[in-house]
Parts: C-alpha cells; sequence; structure tokens
C-alpha cells in the first residue's frame, strides 16, 4: 500500500466518522438539557411540599423520586430559616434518609459529593455530623476542607474548636475561613479559644486573640495582653486590636506602656503597623490617661498622626455624645471641639488640622 492509498485511507474514515462523533456530541448536550429541564421540574413539583413540612413535618413523605430534590431545596433554605422552622425541616430530611446519606456521603469518593454533604450537613446544624465533618479538614481537596470548615462553624458545636485550630496551623484551611466558623461557635467555645492564646503556632495565636476580641471574651484580656510582646509581628497586631474591641479599661496602661517604647526606639526597628494598631485601640477604649502618648503621637508621620488624630476624636465624640452638646456648624470648629478638653489649645488646632487634611482627598491637593 502506498502512502497516498493510505493518506486516502485516512481521509475517508475521518469523513466518515466525524458527523457520527458531532452526532454523539449534539445527542450528549440535548440529554442533558433535557435532564437538566426534568430536574428543574421536579424541584419545582417538590418545593411546595418542603414548604408545607415546615407546618407538619411528620405528614409528608419526600422519599423516592422527590429525595433528590429535596435535598437541593433543603440546602438553599436552610440557611435562611431560623429556630422551629430549621428544625421542622431538619427533623424532615433527618426521617426521611436525607441527612444520614450525607453523613454517609462524607466518606464518598467524588469530592463534589462530600462537598454537598457537608454543605447540607452544616445548613441543618446536624451536631451528629461533627466528627465526620472534622476529619474533613484533612480532606485531599482543598475546596472540601473549607466547606467542611464553614459547616463546622454553622453547627456550632465547641468540640470542632480544637481540630479547627490544628487545620489552620497545618495550613489546611484558611485563617479567614477558621476565623468566621469560630465566631459562629460563638462563646461556647471560649475556653478552647482562651487555651489556644498560649498555642505554640503563631497562626493560631493570632487568630485566637482576634477572635475573643470580636466575641467580647473579658476574661481572655490577662493573657491577650501577655501577646503584646510576641515575637510574631502578626500575633502583636492581633491582640492590640482584641483589646481595642474589649474595650476595657484596664488594659489602657500595658497599651500606654507598650506605644511609649515603640515611640523611642530606634527607626531600624520601629514597628509602625504595630504603633498604630495601638493609637487606634487607645482610641477605641477612650481613657484620658492615654491623651499625653496620643498628642506625642501627632509628631510622628503621616501614618500615625492621622491614626492618632482619629482617636483623639474619637474620645472627644464620646465625651460630647455623653454631654449632650449641641455640634456646630462649621467642620473645622466641629473637629476641633470634638477634641478632649484636657489636651492644649496647641495640640487640640493640630488634632484639628490633621483630621480635617485627612479627609481631603490627595487630588484635590493643588499646590
Amino acid at each position: 500500500m502506498t502512502i497516498r492509498t493510505a493518506f486516502e485511507i485516512a481521509l475517508l474514515v475521518l469523513s466518515l466518522t466525524l458527523p457520527l462523533m458531532f452526532a454523539a456530541l449534539g445527542f450528549l448536550k440535548l440529554s442533558r438539557e433535557w435532564r437538566s429541564r426534568r430536574y428543574d421540574q421536579l424541584v419545582e413539583e417538590t418545593r411546595p411540599l418542603v414548604m408545607a413540612a415546615l407546618d407538619a413535618p411528620t405528614s409528608i413523605d419526600l422519599s423516592g423520586r422527590h429525595g433528590a430534590a429535596a435535598e437541593t431545596i433543603a440546602a438553599s433554605l436552610l440557611p435562611q430559616l431560623r429556630g422551629a422552622d430549621r428544625d421542622n425541616l431538619a427533623n424532615l430530611l433527618e426521617q426521611g434518609g436525607m441527612l444520614p446519606q450525607a453523613r454517609q456521603g462524607l466518606r464518598s469518593r467524588r469530592a463534589a459529593r462530600r462537598q454537598r454533604s457537608a454543605e447540607l450537613l452544616g445548613a441543618a446544624g446536624n451536631r451528629r455530623a461533627t466528627a465526620g465533618l472534622a476529619k474533613m479538614l484533612d480532606d485531599r481537596d482543598e475546596e472540601v476542607r473549607q466547606t467542611a470548615a464553614r459547616a463546622l462553624g454553622r453547627i456550632g458545636d465547641p468540640l470542632s474548636v480544637p481540630p479547627l485550630l490544628v487545620a489552620l496551623d497545618l495550613k489546611r484551611v484558611s485563617a479567614h475561613t477558621v476565623s468566621m466558623a469560630l465566631l459562629r461557635i460563638g462563646s461556647a467555645g471560649a475556653d478552647e479559644l482562651t487555651i489556644a492564646l498560649a498555642s505554640d503556632s503563631p497562626r493560631v495565636r493570632a487568630v485566637a486573640a482576634d477572635t475573643t476580641g470580636a466575641l467580647g471574651l473579658i476574661a481572655a484580656v490577662p493573657t491577650i495582653e501577655d501577646l503584646l510582646t510576641d515575637e510574631n509581628h502578626t500575633t502583636r497586631i492581633s491582640a492590640v486590636r482584641a483589646l481595642g474591641r474589649l474595650g476595657v479599661p484596664t488594659a489602657t496602661p500595658t497599651l500606654i506602656r507598650r506605644l511609649q517604647h515603640e515611640l523611642v526606639v530606634p527607626s531600624l526597628t520601629f514597628d509602625e503597623d504595630y504603633a498604630r494598631a495601638l493609637i487606634t485601640s487607645l482610641g477605641q477604649i477612650g481613657e484620658r490617661s492615654a491623651i499625653p502618648v496620643l498628642e506625642q503621637s501627632l509628631m510622628r508621620s503621616y501614618r500615625l498622626s492621622s491614626a492618632a488624630a482619629d482617636a483623639l476624636s474619637e474620645m472627644g465624640a464620646r465625651r460630647a455624645q455623653h454631654s449632650n452638646h449641641e455640634s456646630l456648624d462649621s467642620e473645622d470648629r466641629r473637629t476641633s471641639d470634638s477634641v478632649p478638653s484636657e489636651m492644649s489649645d496647641e495640640t487640640r488646632d493640630g488634632v484639628a488640622s490633621t483630621v480635617t487634611q485627612s479627609r481631603t482627598p490627595q487630588g484635590n491637593n493643588l499646590s
């Protein structure tokens, strides 16, 4: 057989198979579209049954062909429900076998199935799934790990806190996802969070500090204060932010000492982000004893002076609110009057000028 003959045969075969391939692709596309329309129709048929189940969870059977559609509806509906409605729907899914199937689905070989199961169990607040979801924090698929962490947060079981922190330490789950999960769990996990403040992992210490501050766990203040001199930059700043959010006046002397130290250290070791966080937290707490060190900060870099001006202004605004002072028409006068009266006239004018400049867009500065 010559090369030309072989080439002609190949062209003939290709000309015969291409139409078949295109026909097969078209059939697959039409088949997918048909199944999708059928499933959408089934979802619409099932939705009234699911809604009715909110009032009478034991009177409706959602097994059989309605099961998958009910799972889809429930997964989207559960996060929007609260109280008895959420419990009724979760009970329906448990009795109908959907939550047990979802718990089994956590062990599926398919990542999509594991992720879908985790979403449903988290939305249902199914505590029986806590152990299975905790194991998924080490799943080989990143999206599955993130979904499992979010599900644990929605369930709110304090037993989830240790595995979440381990996953954070091992960088299996992002710090943001773990933080949100811990916030959802709330004060129920306070004991574990307080222990985590002394963790060997700087990532864990930082997230624990941020979370305790956001949750208002006052009892953790002494431990958080110890982190103000932590060797890790992020942990130090997280501790400062936490104390500011907690707003405990007894933390003011410690914060003042740290800021005074930062203002006198050599420029090579000066940590501007840390100093700025200290200034902001002192403003949030609002103790008058912080005014002198905040005045000193006005003389430093633009970022520090702006932060100090904002802190002093915030302190003054709170005092003005408590005193029921009437606001003035002029912005400059309003800014100046919002500064604590203990400040000198020169410093009051400086704060007003700094705040006014910080509110003026850079592009509007015509020189």
